[in-house]
């Protein structure tokens, strides 16, 4: 579908009634919250690399601890079964997310970032929620030993990230900053989630320049 904009003599004559001051102001204002949400995304990504590295280095520590006592006293059922609660505990938590608290976090987000984009009404696919269960259930995942990653969940993530900062309000906590008002439109949120997918990916493969490249 064509989302491009129309540039014709309707809209040429309203940019000149706004004038060129709330032009280069919206301007600016474009460029701040491409910022904003390229600076939280990586900081999303951050927080999920070091919960992970965290939460492993305590799981296999003491891990360690009772198979060195199993292997001991003659008794491996010991760690073999915390070895199992390790892993069924973390991926009950994601399991539990994505099935009750919020079914839309499920799976990468790739499709249905990429149905939003195309103008399918996705129920709340970018509100906080599903961001806090999207995080939090990825970060259970990998630490349960699943065969996934984040590169899938920090696109969804940086969508969502990027929906909510330039939209300047909250429909989860229903609280409104009352900034980027002239941002809330259909064509101008897509183009900021595109921004935030192209973010989401860039976290995910350490990559900075290629954000500006996508």
């Amino acid at each position: 579908m064509d989302y491009e904009t129309c540039i014709n003599s309707a809209w040429l004559d309203e940019e000149r009634t706004k004038g060129y001051t709330f032009v280069v102001k919206k301007d600016v204002a474009r460029w701040l919250v491409v910022l904003l949400t390229a600076i939280l995304t990586a900081l999303i990504a951050c927080v999920i690399d070091i919960t992970i590295e965290s939460l492993s280095a305590f799981k296999y520590t003491w891990l360690k601890q009772y198979t060195d006592y199993g292997v001991e006293k003659s008794l491996l059922i010991i760690p073999f079964l915390l070895w199992g609660a390790l892993n069924i505990g973390p991926t009950l938590i994601a399991a539990f997310l994505g099935s009750y608290i919020e079914p839309v976090s499920t799976g990468s987000g790739i499709p249905q970032v990429k149905c939003y984009l195309n103008g399918v009404k996705v129920p709340r696919v970018v509100r906080i929620k599903t961001l806090l269960s999207k995080v939090v259930g990825v970060t259970m995942s990998v630490l349960g030993g699943l065969a996934v990653g984040k590169e899938g969940p920090m696109i969804h993530s940086g969508a969502v990230i990027a929906a909510g900062v330039s939209q300047g309000k909250t429909t989860s906590f229903k609280h409104d900053f009352g900034v980027f008002e002239y941002f809330r439109e259909d064509h101008e949120k897509r183009d900021f989630v595109s921004a935030g997918a192209a973010a989401g990916v860039a976290a995910a493969f350490g990559a900075p320049v290629g954000q500006w490249i996508l």
